[in-house]
């Protein structure tokens, strides 16, 4: 069951960041990401860009396992050898978070920067829930590897919570953060094996 939910989950994600990238090919003609942000620069938020930038957020927060697309990383990790954990936890999910924040300052930014407010105000909240959400679950745990599972989704909400303030202090410390978390959280799943 559980590498049946993290191949449909993240498939999912998948297919969605792809179809992120075609919209956004679509508008623009390009994929570098410089020229992107060149064509996007005197766009404005044009539907095709929110959207564009919808089905990316949404796909990497799945990869990231935020609120409410947590479920499966318990799953995947109960089911899961030590190593492809201490994958899961210390590289896939905490990356995913630093390539919504990046995508948006390097991409989506200047055409949509009339919303920026919202945006982050969004990832304030996805990961605030995200960390109590996750938290509460942590200390329901029995099983070792769901523990630290959970633990991952709430340092997760954590990096999407920094990343929402759109500050470069808070960006620097995100940054730190996730290396010394996915450190950690590797190294204790490879305790756990």
């Amino acid at each position: 069951q559980g590498s049946v939910t993290f191949t449909v989950t993240n498939g999912l994600a998948g297919s969605l960041f792809l179809f992120g990238v075609a919209l956004l090919y679509a508008r623009t003609g390009a994929l570098n990401m410089a020229q992107l942000r060149a064509a996007l620069a005197h766009v404005g938020p044009e539907p095709l860009v929110v959207a564009s930038f919808a089905l990316v957020a949404v796909a990497l927060l799945i990869k990231a396992a935020n609120v409410p697309f947590h479920f499966w990383l318990g799953d995947a990790h109960a089911a899961a050898p030590a190593p492809a954990s201490a994958v899961f936890s210390g590289v896939m999910v905490p990356i995913a978070a630093i390539v919504l924040v990046r995508d948006w300052f390097a991409v989506y930014r200047t055409a949509l920067v009339d919303i920026e407010h919202a945006v982050g105000m969004t990832f304030i909240v996805l990961g605030t829930v995200t960390v109590v959400v996750a938290g509460f679950a942590c200390l329901l745990q029995r099983h070792l590897k769901r523990l630290l599972a959970f633990s991952t989704i709430a340092h997760a909400g954590v990096v999407v919570t920094a990343a929402g303030c759109f500050d470069d202090r808070a960006l620097t410390a995100c940054l730190l953060y996730v290396c010394a978390e996915g450190l950690a959280k590797a190294a204790l799943f490879f305790c756990c094996g």
